[in-house]
């Protein structure tokens, strides 16, 4: 299952990427009480459901357009059918 939200702010993907960092975290987000650590690529977070490792590992533009095309084929799908 996935949940997203639009948040209306004037940010540009350079500077979320630059202010999101992993130690930064739970300045942004209640729910992540506090970062572990901060390898500036991959870390540990803890937040209201436990412990977990992630990562910020760039992908390659064949994955995201792949990503990209799906979100598409399902929206259509959905706004054909229903």
């Amino acid at each position: 299952m996935e949940f997203f939200a639009t948040a209306i702010v004037p940010a540009s993907v350079a500077d979320l990427q630059r202010r999101l960092t992993i130690g930064e975290l739970p300045h942004w987000c209640a729910s992540i009480e506090k970062a572990l650590s901060d390898e500036k690529l991959s870390g540990e977070i803890y937040c209201v459901w436990g412990m977990f490792r992630i990562s910020r590992a760039e992908h390659e533009q064949d994955f995201i357009d792949s990503i990209r095309q799906f979100v598409d084929d399902w929206k259509a799908g959905l706004e054909a059918r229903w």
